[in-house]
């Protein structure tokens, strides 16, 4: 009867180790799941901050091209304004030379 207990013992250690292992395996899979799902969820987060940090750096270039043509435009009506102010000051001396001469 101590054969036959020893027996039984052994093959009841040998279930319990296999439903052990199988729990094991099926815990593993799942937590190697999450992690392939979480590498998958930080590569799509990693792209998407790359494509926002690439588009505000773009937003930034055009904001300063804009800034420097508005600027350059200012400097133009500036220039043009500068211009036609000398050329009627000039007139305006010129005409009081004349009424002055006569």
């Amino acid at each position: 009867m101590g054969e036959r207990l020893e027996q039984e013992r052994t093959r009841i250690q040998r279930e319990e180790q296999a439903k052990a292992q199988a729990a094991a395996d099926g815990e593993l899979g799942a937590l190697r799941d999450e992690l392939a799902d979480r590498k998958l969820k930080l590569a799509q987060a990693q792209e998407a901050e790359l494509a926002v940090r690439r588009e505000r750096a773009d937003l930034e270039e055009q904001k300063r091209s804009f800034d420097l043509e508005v600027q350059r435009q200012v400097d133009e009506a500036r220039r043009k304004v500068r211009e036609q102010t000398q050329r009627e000051a000039g007139s305006s001396s010129t005409c009081s030379s004349r009424t002055r001469t006569r």
